[in-house]
């Protein structure tokens, strides 16, 4: 229980990139950007995570191109969401800050903090005030997008109810939207542990390895992750495990110290 966040599991959500070999099969998968000229530039995949604040595991993840349709952060969200658990609170940053994908993410009972889109204006003088920069307002609907068919578009919320404020130089958006139980300041707490699955994905990709595969196909490549991300779970695993012996918290702990520790007594264990 200590763990969590007044008793709520708090997941994040983000994305990174990864290179591979230059062949073939991995550039019709997976294609280099399309800046780069033919045969100066290697395949890159796209991969979308769900990380446990609490422990650092990495809960669910989708692979894609980093070029062409449906092949954005959000779109691939879209096919991960049922890592998320009702009850749940995600943290993310300003690109997942889009109508649909809030309308998603409060459909599946999951609240939200974000910052603002850059793109939205926000006015504090509208709304119902919650405090200085801080209010609760209504999201109208956009026009249905040309990727939405007409029955999805039918199914969602003609409004979202969301609350605003302007808190450590940013303008955060959130369904935490009373202000006697969650203040403008927890708010910008929460949102600063968002920064974990920079770290997370830091340690995934430097201290793991993994910022470039080496497999030539598209299939090994999808294995060659999965085996990281194993690996990585696991030791993550260790670590939640140690910290649950003390009291600290599994975040107090260092992975690439926990990684090293393994590996020093790799003979020992086996």
């Amino acid at each position: 229980p200590a763990w969590r966040w007044r008793g709520r599991e708090v997941k994040l959500i983000d994305g990174t990139t990864l290179s591979m070999p230059d062949t073939a099969a991995n550039q019709q998968a997976y294609p280099q950007v399309t800046q780069q000229k033919a045969g100066l530039g290697f395949p890159f995949v796209r991969m979308v995570g769900i990380m446990s604040l609490s422990c650092g595991a990495i809960l669910e993840w989708a692979l894609g191109p980093c070029e062409g349709k449906k092949s954005g952060e959000t779109s691939m969200l879209w096919n991960i969401g049922e890592g998320l658990s009702r009850g749940d609170i995600v943290l993310a940053d300003r690109y997942y800050a889009g109508y649909f994908m809030l309308a998603r993410l409060l459909d599946q009972g999951v609240d939200v903090v974000t910052r603002q889109h850059q793109l939205r204006h926000t006015r504090f003088q509208r709304g119902e005030h919650m405090g200085k920069c801080d209010h609760v307002v209504l999201w109208g609907r956009p026009p249905r997008p040309v990727w939405m068919d007409k029955a999805l578009y039918a199914a969602m919320p003609e409004t979202l109810r969301l609350r605003e404020c302007r808190v450590g130089g940013w303008i955060l958006v959130s369904s935490l939207c009373d202000a006697g139980a969650v203040s403008k300041q927890d708010l910008r707490e929460l949102y600063g542990w968002r920064w974990h699955i920079e770290l997370d994905f830091r340690a995934i990709k430097a201290v793991m390895q993994m910022d470039v595969l080496r497999c030539k196909t598209p299939a090994m490549i999808d294995k060659e992750i999965a085996a990281h991300l194993l690996a990585y779970n696991l030791v993550r695993s260790v670590m939640a495990q140690a910290a649950a012996l003390t009291t600290l918290l599994p975040r107090q702990l260092s992975f690439k110290g926990a990684l090293q520790q393994l590996r020093a007594f790799e003979r020992m264990i086996r």
